[in-house]
Order: C-alpha cells, then structure tokens, then sequence
C-alpha cells in the first residue's frame, strides 16, 4: 500500500516509465524473455557460416534432407552446426554442438545474439529450458543449443537423420565383388581384391549408441595426376552412385597440387569424406548425426 501511495504523489509520465520499468520482463513456465533482441533471418545465418568457411571448416547445402545446411569439422569428420529452413528459405532452427564445438556454439551465439551480455547467454545454453531474447529462441542442452524462431519450434526434438543401411550395403558389395562379407549383422567386414570395408557401429565416430557406419580403405597407389583411385566404382559397387556435383569435388582434388579431403553429403543424406594418400585412399560414411 506505501508503494500505491507514493506512486500516487509522482507526476503521471515519471510513474509510466517506472511501470514500463517493472514490466519490461517477463516469464513463464519453462522459460523467459527479455527485451535484447537476436537475429535469425537469412542474412545473420550466412554471415555465420561465412565465418566458419574461413575458418577452414566445410558447410555444406543438402538435398537429403532438404532445407538443411550443415558445417563439418575436418579432422573428425562430424557435423557441429546444422541450419533448418522453412518453405521460403528463411531458417527456422539452428542447431550447434556444445562439449567437443563448444568454441564454434559460442561463435553461433554471438552472431545470433550481438547484444545479449556474455554472461546472459552462457547461463541460457546452460539452461534446459527455453529463453527468449527477442524474436529468437534459446534452448540450452548437455548436447547442444537450440537457436530458433519461437519458443515452440526451439523445444521440437533434433530432426531424425538418413541412416546408412548397413546390410543392405554389405549385400550389394557381395554381388559386386563376388565375395562374401565377414561377421554378424549389423556388423560386416567386406574385402575384396585391394578394397577393405568395415561397416556397422565400430565405423562410428560417435561414443553413445553409435549409429551404422562404414569405414573403406582402397590399397591402390595413385599414379600421374590421379590422387583418388577406385573411389567412383567402389560407391557404384556399394549402391551409392555419385552425383555429378560430388565427382567434380574428386576431379579437382585430383588436379590440385595441395593435399584436399573432399567432403559431401550424397544423395541418401549421408556425410562422406575422402581422406587420399600415397598408400591408397580412406572413406568414411555415415550419418549426419550431432556429436557432442
């Protein structure tokens, strides 16, 4: 009541700012909202991914899933950053890893958020809940943070990802080669004449509940001016033929003179790398799954 009363004796505009002051904030269950504004439009997306390209990592556009661009990190061959967009080609989520990318979630966060105090964003990745800064959505997470439109969409799980079928694989690698593939489903290890594929959870970089994957070595030295050797047929072999777009990534590897690792997402949705050497040529397959 000794607050009315006071409030009563100020002038009328003095008493508007105080009650804008008090109401400024709010909260609700589950989450909160502030007044500092975020961007997640097409333009702040791009300057991020921008700067992660010149950082040396390798973000990519994928047609399975559709609406998906996803950053890579070379040296262990998993995506950090995943950006989902709508119909119109605005993004609508942005996924990014926290523990093992913890550094590249910080660099999400502040060109998302420019404004947000440090300290407000740390405690809101931190948070399991759903926080509000503006016209972006912050989820928090022991494997990774969640950027997105509204608060709704930010608590949608993590999109289910294309998976390799191992099985299937290990089958057509049989009929192509004339071999028969060792182990237990899911698990086969398939050699043929200078070809060795190892496929099923032991492929996988990933610790927890590792998905299918599949690890190849080609033992076949490269001469002249080609570098990737046997690499087209084997994922005809396998029933993954390549597209047009991933063959010029090996044609120009094989034309360049510094060491390159292409790097695509084929056309079932699954992350490959090519990793060539002097002793022959390393390929990992597999799904695009976080790593944390």
């Amino acid at each position: 009541m000794s607050v009315l009363l006071r409030l009563l004796n100020l002038p009328l505009v003095l008493v508007a700012v105080l009650v804008a002051g008090l109401t400024g904030c709010s909260s609700t269950d589950g989450g909160s909202s502030t007044e500092v504004s975020g961007d997640l439009s097409a333009a702040a997306v791009d300057e991020l991914i921008g700067a992660l390209e010149a950082d040396d990592k390798v973000c990519l556009e994928t047609q399975t899933p559709s609406n998906l661009r996803t950053c890579i990190d070379g040296q262990l061959s998993s995506s950090f950053l995943y950006v989902f967009y709508d119909d119109k080609g605005q993004p609508e989520r942005v996924f990014a890893a926290s523990v093992v990318y913890g550094q590249y979630r910080d660099v999400a966060a502040k060109a998302l958020l420019p404004d947000v105090p440090s300290s407000d964003l740390d405690e809101a990745m931190m948070d399991e809940g759903v926080t509000e800064f503006g016209e972006v959505a912050v989820k928090g997470g022991v494997d990774y943070v969640v950027f997105a439109r509204d608060p709704a969409s930010a608590e949608e799980p993590f999109p289910e990802m294309p998976q390799l079928d191992g099985d299937a694989t290990a089958a057509a690698l049989e009929q192509a080669y004339g071999i028969q593939c060792e182990g237990t489903a899911p698990e086969h290890d398939c050699a043929a004449s200078g070809v060795m594929a190892t496929i099923g959870p032991e492929a996988s970089i990933v610790d927890d509940d590792p998905p299918i994957a599949m690890t190849v070595k080609i033992e076949q030295e490269y001469s002249g001016d080609t570098k990737i050797a046997g690499v087209p047929e084997f994922f005809a072999a396998a029933g993954m033929p390549l597209s047009e777009e991933s063959m010029q990534l090996i044609t120009d590897c094989d034309a360049a003179s510094t060491l390159c690792k292409p790097t695509f997402v084929n056309g079932d949705g699954l992350l490959v790398r090519i990793d060539p050497s002097n002793l022959g040529t390393k390929i990992e397959v597999g799904p695009l799954v976080p790593v944390s």
